[in-house]
């Protein structure tokens, strides 16, 4: 359950009547939802709404990845099988199964062409992508692996009203084509003050790709430290200042 559950007048099972509180239901168990460790007929989840941590909760179906899926978001139960999450809702709270990370929370894994995307706990395989090219499907952005050295496709929480300079608190909260660093490496104007700044990605090859953008001094700086790229990615780059 996510929070209080509301009775019909009958006494239930927990020994409350019309409202049960916080306090009378049974205690969640936290898990690895890498690891997949919760007790038979459970699947390990992330909480967006009360514990805001992995908890165990029953399988409720049998969806994979791609299939249909219904749930709502940030409450805890889906209609996915074990290993895979609801994601991507839409205004019906239909959604689309999506496949787990396995591995072990250290050192999480995805299938060959994802990504997994640990966000701020919920180990999810997002496909990978070109920030270059930003060719994720639906409202979603590409942006860097926060796990590895690749990218991944993750909700887009821009709105399109996050173009490069602006002010920004996360990873995908700019619009496609741009990234939340620190102020430091993009000093614009608008992000003094701020947490980070959008600077969008450049491509090395293309000498003025930075030029015109509304922060002094950035020219296009690679991504990965040399011998770090992922094959066919060695030409991603972000606008800033030059260490």
């Amino acid at each position: 359950s996510t929070g209080a559950a509301s009775g019909t007048g009958a006494e239930t099972d927990a020994g409350c009547e019309f409202v049960c509180s916080w306090d009378d239901e049974p205690q969640q168990e936290y898990c690895s939802i890498p690891e997949q460790d919760c007790p038979e007929g459970q699947k390990c989840l992330y909480d967006f709404a009360d514990v805001f941590g992995p908890v165990c909760t029953p399988v409720m179906g049998d969806g994979v990845a791609g299939e249909a899926c219904e749930g709502r978001f940030g409450a805890v139960g889906d209609t996915c099988a074990k290993g895979y999450m609801c994601w991507n809702y839409d205004m019906d709270g239909v959604g689309e199964c999506t496949q787990l990370c396995t591995g072990s929370f250290e050192d999480p894994m995805c299938p060959d062409g994802y990504g997994c995307n640990v966000g701020r706990g919920y180990f999810i395989c997002e496909p990978a992508c070109s920030p270059l090219l930003q060719d994720c499907q639906g409202p979603e952005v590409c942006i860097g692996d926060p796990n590895g050295y690749g990218f991944v496709c993750v909700l887009d929480a821009s709105g399109d009203m996050a173009p490069p300079g602006s002010p920004c608190e996360f990873a995908n909260a700019c619009n496609p084509g741009s990234m939340c660093v620190n102020p430091d490496f993009f000093p614009a104007t608008k992000c003094e003050g701020a947490l980070g700044c959008c600077a969008p990605f450049c491509d090395l090859d293309e000498p003025d790709a930075c030029a015109g953008l509304p922060a002094p001094g950035v020219t296009c700086v690679p991504y990965h430290e040399e011998g770090l790229a992922p094959p066919g990615l060695e030409n991603v780059g972000v606008c800033g200042v030059a260490p």
